[in-house]
């Protein structure tokens, strides 16, 4: 199996775990923000979904 491939491949998978990765969190965080500042009013915001 040729180094150089399989070496750009895991980079490749890595970084796009990553990315997912910044992407859950930043879904968390709005929806944690949201929570917060909705708390005690009766009126809920829009809420990000993935």
């Amino acid at each position: 199996m040729n180094v150089a491939a399989t070496c750009d491949l895991y980079i490749t998978a890595k970084t796009a775990k990553c990315r997912q990765n910044t992407l859950d969190g930043y879904i968390s965080a709005i929806r944690h923000v949201s929570r917060s500042e909705n708390h005690g009013r009766g009126r809920p915001r829009m809420v990000v979904k993935p």
